[in-house]
């Protein structure tokens, strides 16, 4: 028995076994934990992706949602500026009628086209100031004695036109006398 035991103690073959089995023991050990460490890691990872997946769900919700905002307020912004552009539209219809009507009154009808072409580009403060002008003057020149009535009708006398004419000769002369 001793010997043995001896030869347990002493036998370096055995001794070599040993060493390797301990070392193979080690090397496993080790292997475990990496694989433990990378299961533990794959774990984590695997968790995160869960996290990170959802939170993608809800932001392409949220940019769903946001799209069909925008496309709603596009339409809306559309529908508005077609509105816009009608409302301009009559407006500037509204104020060429106005304008026809006003020149018309003051110069009648053969004129107001010119006018009308000539006026289209000014404000309407200096487009009534050139109309009310125009027809003053129009107003003014009406009512000349040039443009009064001028003879006798069947009923008056013929003293009465040769007064008319008078009045009329004198009145030419005291436009043009010299001093």
């Amino acid at each position: 028995m001793l010997k043995e035991y001896f030869k347990k103690v002493f036998n370096t073959a055995t001794a070599d076994t040993q060493e390797e089995d301990v070392s193979m023991t080690t090397e496993t050990q080790a292997a475990v934990v990496a694989i433990e460490a990378e299961a533990s890691a794959t774990a984590t990872l695997t968790a995160q992706l869960a996290t990170v997946t959802e939170q993608l769900a809800t932001l392409q919700s949220q940019f769903a949602e946001v799209t069909a905002k925008a496309e709603a307020a596009q339409a809306a912004l559309d529908a508005s500026e077609a509105a816009q552009a009608l409302l301009v539209t009559q407006a500037a219809e509204k104020r060429l009628q106005e304008r026809t009507k006003a020149v018309e009154a003051a110069v009648g009808t053969e004129k107001a086209p010119a006018l009308l072409a000539a006026t289209e580009d000014l404000s309407d403060e200096k487009f009534n100031t050139i109309v009310s002008a125009m027809a003053a003057s129009v107003d003014a020149e009406a009512n000349t004695e040039a443009f009064n009535e001028v003879g006798a009708s069947a009923e008056t006398p013929a003293t009465v036109e040769v007064d008319a004419v008078q009045k009329l000769a004198n009145s030419i002369a005291a436009k043009f006398k010299t001093n």
